[in-house]
């Protein structure tokens, strides 16, 4: 276990990373950095966790850098009273609150945090529970919806049983589920999520996402939705930790930009590389995104597609 010295130096470095990394990422404008400095001001640091607990770290950036969010979750009683803090510093509504209470309270997720991002020119927020959970947990809050509706009998007909990531917008009535898909190979999984694409969203899976999500084998493949009050707005598949070459062949195949300045990003950000990758299909518009763990260069990296 590291002593809190290291592990304050360690959120002190990730800080730094993250700030360094923002001037390099040009969807961020001027203006927009005082949003993201409040951002990072109320994620807790070590002295504010359980004794040994930690801030888990993430980045999502657009494969041509059209989009970054940052992410931070890790123990309730460290990162609640950040949140409440930091939602009244951006005025959430009493809608959003009342949101967060009543699912908070009806799951007590052992992880929870926040998030923040930039797409489209605008900046958004929110909050997010992070652990496995079964779906049935979740269904009464996902509400009435004709979306809601058709996204569980989905789960249901394709075994899907649970979720690992619920992420809320504030001011904004949409939510994000990433879903843990049955199967012990990856292939077994993509099958899954191939269902869901056609199901949900009436778009197929290409075969270039399949074969690179199956390469390596790693069997932790999930499919994510974006649900509003009327319609699924994306579908989403995501595969565990890939290189950048076949990050750039998934864009050459998916026919979207990918930015050969990812890979100073990642420098900066101290990680060796995309922990995750995530295709996904939003209105007709195809999307590739690179999840990456802050400060994690250092640590052992499953084999590469």
């Amino acid at each position: 276990m590291a002593t809190p010295m290291e592990m304050m130096q360690r959120a002190l470095s990730v800080r730094l990373g993250l700030q360094v990394s923002l001037s390099q990422t040009p969807v961020v404008e001027e203006s927009m950095d005082m949003d993201f400095s409040r951002w990072l001001d109320h994620v807790p640091l070590p002295p504010e966790l359980p004794v040994g607990a930690d801030v888990h770290w993430g980045v999502t950036i657009g494969s041509d850098l059209s989009r970054v969010f940052w992410d931070a979750h890790g123990a309730p009683r460290g990162f609640i009273p950040k949140l409440s803090k930091y939602f009244d510093k951006c005025v959430a509504t009493p809608e959003d609150i009342a949101i967060l209470n009543q699912i908070g309270g009806a799951l007590e997720p052992s992880l929870v945090g926040s998030w923040i991002g930039v797409a489209d020119g605008a900046v958004a927020t929110g909050w997010q529970f992070r652990e496995h959970r079964s779906i049935e947990e979740l269904e009464p809050h996902l509400g009435a919806s004709p979306s809601s509706a058709k996204l569980v009998g989905w789960a249901h007909l394709a075994k899907v049983t649970g979720f690992r990531r619920f992420t809320q917008a504030i001011r904004n009535p949409t939510s994000d589920i990433e879903f843990v898909l049955p199967g012990d190979t990856a292939a077994a999984q993509v099958a899954v999520a191939r269902t869901g694409f056609t199901q949900l969203f009436g778009e197929e899976l290409p075969d270039f996402v399949e074969d690179a999500a199956t390469a390596a084998d790693l069997a932790d493949v999930s499919f994510a939705v974006r649900v509003g009050d009327e319609v699924l707005s994306r579908v989403s598949l995501i595969m565990p930790f890939a290189g950048n070459d076949v990050v750039a062949s998934m864009c050459s195949s998916a026919g979207v930009e990918y930015n050969d300045a990812l890979a100073s990003i990642q420098k900066a950000l101290q990680s060796n590389g995309a922990h995750r990758v995530e295709f996904r299909i939003e209105g007709d518009v195809r999307k590739v995104d690179i999840h990456i763990v802050p400060g994690s260069a250092d640590e052992p990296q499953p084999p590469k597609n």
